[in-house]
Parts: C-alpha cells; structure tokens; sequence
C-alpha cells in the first residue's frame, strides 16, 4: 500500500479506501499538490480528500508530472500520457515509434521535454507526435532518468550478468557525457538533480553526491554493519570508524553521536583505527593517511608516500609525552 507519514504517524492507504492497489511502484506529486500513485493496475490520484483511479490491464511502473499538470506513465504496454484538460489517458505504442512495449523509467523537463528508457532497446525522446531514439547511454541498463532545473537530461545505469554499468551521465547537446564516479560503483538506482549543479544518486556503495566535477561517496555511516574502530573523547562524544582491512573499496567513514544526534564526516575514508592522544584530542588512521580532529575539523598530518609507507593503517598508539 501507500503510506503518508506526518512526522509522528504513519497514515495508511489501502484498497479498501481508494488506492487502485496495494503493489505500489511509482508516486509522484504534481505542482497542484495532487497525489499520483502507480500500481500493478493502472493509477491512482489522490487530491487530499477523493481518490480517484484509472485501470489499465498492465503494471505502471514509473510517473513524471509535467509543469502543465499532464501526467506520463511508463508501463508494461507502452507510455501513457494523461491530459488533464479531457481528464482522459491516451497511449503510445510501437506505432508512434517506441521499439517494444515496455517501457521502464520515465522523466520531464521543466520545458516540456520527455525521456522514456524502454527495457533493452534505450532511450527515446517525444517530438510531439512519435518518439525518436536519443545516443546511447554509457553503461548497462537505465535504471533512471531526471533533468535539471537547467533543462539538462541526466541518466543512471545498473550492471547486470551482460552489461557493464554503474555509470552517471549527462547530455550536453551532442552527447552523453560520463561522469562515473571512480569509487568502484556498480549500479546508480536512482539520480535526483538539485540546486547548485548538485546530481545526488542512490548507488550500490551508498549515497553519491556528484557537484563541479567531484563526488562524495557516503556509505550507511552510523547503520553500517561493518565497525572497525570504537573510541570516545574526553567530551564523552562517541565515535565509531567504518573500513576494511584488506580491500582497496572505499570505506564507510567517520560517525559521531552526541546522544542525541549523528554527524557525519570523512565521506567514504576507509577508517580502521581511532586512537585518543594524551592531550585529548582525537587521531584517526583513514587509508593510508593519518589525520586529526581538532575539535572542529580534520586535518592530515601524514600521506602516503609522502610521510608513510603504502598499506591501510591499522592501529595508531602514544607514547606519553604525545
């Protein structure tokens, strides 16, 4: 089913009070603040009071709210296109250009523009009339599709047992440009364009922010299931290190809790040693570079071939005098 959370409660739809189904695979809000939800039977909309639903005999897997209020659903028979103005549904099929009928992730630009990724055949953009086949995407299967703010088309790929993947993309007016991050990422589920250039994405290692040419890789930081190093500071602040011995994948890096909340730090260093100096203040050893807290942010005081030898530093001690 579909739960609304308030911050408090979680308020639940079912069947039983208009929700066309309970397998729910897409939903997305339009700028008239009506719910559009997508199920293995057609779509359901949801205006704050009524419900509302439009059975199809095939699944809808994915929803994208134009700026006009139109509504495109990707779905195992084809797109559908929901015109508000008729309050009809009307659908695209082989015959107006798509490849096969299934049609996998779909997305709206500010001015209009729609993407479709139809599985194993690519991506296709609406002319108005039919649908024309865009370059091919780098990497595997198209796992989803956005634009900017900026009208710029973004795309994610996921691996499978024949295709590569893993890759972000962006075109740029002539092309799909690759900006895959180095991390050893392996599959980005889902991309969500924001302010500032930001790409955010859902990726097999963790949460990917992608801005200005860089990426920062954070993993499940305090819910990662792997703790490598425990220490606590004089503060009584608690910190828990993320890594691996003996991988060169990134790590998890650094959480803090205060008791009451978690902070985040050092993205996905592979942190395997915490170690508390004399003079209080907190050193950690995140790959093969060592670094220290000092009270307000990390600084490096030692790198890897520079000051140290290669190799993930495993454990870090003080003598006396610090």
């Amino acid at each position: 089913g579909l739960c609304q959370f308030d911050g408090t409660t979680c308020k639940t739809y079912s069947a039983a009070v208009g929700l066309l189904s309970t397998n729910v695979s897409a939903v997305e809000v339009g700028p008239d603040g009506v719910l559009w939800v997508g199920t293995d039977g057609g779509v359901s909309r949801f205006d704050g009071r009524v419900w509302k639903s439009y059975p199809a005999s095939v699944p809808t897997v994915d929803l994208a709210v134009a700026a006009n209020g139109e509504v495109w659903a990707a779905t195992g028979g084809g797109v559908g296109r929901y015109l508000p103005a008729e309050d009809i549904w009307i659908t695209y099929t082989e015959e107006h250009g798509l490849p096969a009928f299934h049609a996998e992730t779909i997305a709206v630009g500010p001015d209009g523009d729609v993407l479709v990724y139809v599985l194993w055949e690519g991506v296709y953009r609406f002319d108005g009339v039919s649908w024309q086949a865009v370059d091919e995407i780098p990497g595997g299967l198209v796992s989803d599709l956005a634009f900017a703010d900026d009208g710029t088309p973004w795309a994610a790929t996921v691996g499978s047992i024949h295709y590569p993947g893993g890759s972000l993309a962006y075109h740029d007016g002539d092309e799909w440009v690759d900006v895959t991050s180095k991390h050893g990422l392996h599959s980005i589920w889902t991309i969500t364009p924001g302010p500032g250039g930001v790409v955010v994405a859902g990726t097999n290692l963790g949460l990917g922010i992608y801005q200005g040419g860089e990426w920062r890789l954070l993993r499940d930081g305090p819910t990662f299931d792997r703790i490598t190093t425990v220490a606590v500071t004089p503060d009584g602040m608690a910190w828990f290190g993320f890594g691996n011995h003996s991988v060169t994948t990134p790590g998890g890096g650094l959480s803090r809790f205060d008791g009451q909340d978690w902070q985040y730090s050092l993205d996905d260093a592979e942190v395997n040693v915490l170690a508390v100096a004399p003079d209080g203040s907190l050193w950690a050893g995140a790959a093969c570079e060592v670094r220290r807290f000092d009270g307000t942010a990390w600084e490096t005081v030692g790198q890897c071939g520079d000051d140290l030898p290669l190799g993930n530093i495993l454990d870090i001690a003080f003598t006396p005098d610090g």
